[in-house]
């Protein structure tokens, strides 16, 4: 007699620490959180199936959730995970009897009810990391709004965002705190603030382990109902023809830089510090130079700087900044720096070459070494004779 295979166990899908985090917090707040609210943090199919198998289904109270799952995820493995949470149920004799009626009422469930139409902000981009407040009311079902709120940058990621509910009066609050420390705040679509923060997520995860939990609980919701922008909003407001006449001198370029927005676009110090120290030898060496000769030699270090420092997809990174801001400054009717912020933007379509390099790159970077190096002379300076250590190490 053959002996009978006994069938294998199913191996559990592993789980990455941000998901297991995630897990962990949603069968914590089961008992008291909504199927919407529970829905609304599930990033895919394939989490929804391992949550399910893992919930504690011990009464009635589980059906909601389960119809609201099937609903939310109807491919074949999570119908099947579904099934499995019924089969569960009904051997512990717990009738399933509500499931269908519940299943049926789970689009109102899944969807709350929208504002007209979510009101979504956006704050200037505040540094040359690209770092930009964002604010958005997604709904306003029940006694609180849920809202999504951060600060991204399309070189570093998402730094913070939150997904909580808030009350009218408290997001006000919330409102009134971003303006002030990261605004003015303008409004704009949905879509733009989606594609906003993909670009954020997509450089987040190529940098960082772990995903930000509460933008993933947002995300499938952003995604099925924000369609994303096939080129940047500002065209849709200005063209490259209203800029096509600018000639970026050094005094426009000196007149955009002025504004307070952009009064920290500054190359981050570590990358641009081995050329400060270089300029710095040059201007206290000891071998006797001319000042024709000094001056070539910086000229060249700071050439290099450019070349260096802003590879293609730097400045592709920059010119989508420029063109961000130029859509802040149309909205907030500041036309003049929209045209300068758009007439950026192209120019940094001009290639660096060997006899000559990007006009906004350099100025850039001829800025952010004026700027440390006055910041280091300042920290030195006064009228106190006592030696003192610069904030900014040059040497």
């Amino acid at each position: 007699m053959h002996r009978r295979k006994k069938p294998k166990k199913k191996s559990q899908p592993s789980l990455s620490h941000s998901e297991q985090a995630l897990l962990d917090s949603i069968l914590k707040d089961i008992q008291h959180a909504g199927p919407e609210t529970i829905v609304a943090r599930i990033p895919d199919s394939r989490f929804a199936q391992i949550l399910i198998d893992q919930l504690p289904l011990k009464d009635q109270s589980a059906i909601p959730l389960l119809a609201a799952l099937s609903e939310r995820f109807n491919d074949k493995p999570a119908r099947k995970a579904v099934k499995r949470g019924m089969f569960r149920l009904m051997k512990k004799g717990i009738s399933i009897g509500e499931l269908q009626k519940d299943k049926e009422s789970s689009t109102t469930i899944l969807k709350p009810p929208l504002i007209e139409k979510p009101v979504c902000h956006i704050g200037p981009i505040m540094d040359m990391a690209g770092f930009r407040a964002i604010l958005m009311l997604v709904s306003s079902g029940g006694k609180g709004q849920r809202v999504g709120m951060g600060l991204v940058s399309n070189e570093k990621g998402i730094n913070d965002f939150l997904y909580v509910t808030s009350s009218k009066k408290k997001l006000q609050e919330i409102k009134g705190d971003i303006s002030q420390q990261a605004g003015p705040l303008v409004e704009t679509s949905i879509s733009h603030v989606a594609t906003i923060l993909e670009e954020a997520y997509q450089q987040h995860i190529r940098l960082h382990p772990d995903a930000p939990e509460h933008y993933l609980a947002l995300r499938p919701w952003l995604l099925e109902n924000a369609p994303l922008l096939d080129r940047p909003v500002v065209y849709n407001v200005m063209s490259k023809e209203s800029v096509s006449d600018i000639i970026l001198t050094e005094s426009l370029l000196n007149k955009l830089f002025q504004h307070k927005f952009m009064e920290f676009w500054l190359i981050d110090f570590e990358r641009i510090k081995p050329f400060i120290e270089k300029i710095h030898n040059v201007e206290e060496s000891s071998i006797i130079l001319t000042d024709a000769q000094k001056s070539e030699q910086i000229r060249q270090i700071k050439e290099k700087c450019v070349k260096e420092l802003f590879p293609e997809h730097t400045t592709a990174r920059l010119k989508r900044r420029f063109e961000e801001m130029a859509y802040v400054f149309h909205n907030l009717n500041e036309n003049d720096f929209s045209n300068l912020s758009l007439a950026a933007a192209w120019g940094m379509d001009e290639k660096n070459t060997l006899c000559n390099v990007n006009p906004v790159t350099e100025f850039l970077c001829n800025r952010s070494i004026n700027s440390y190096l006055a910041m280091a002379n300042k920290e030195v300076g006064g009228s106190e004779k006592e030696e003192k250590t610069s904030r900014i190490v040059l040497a």
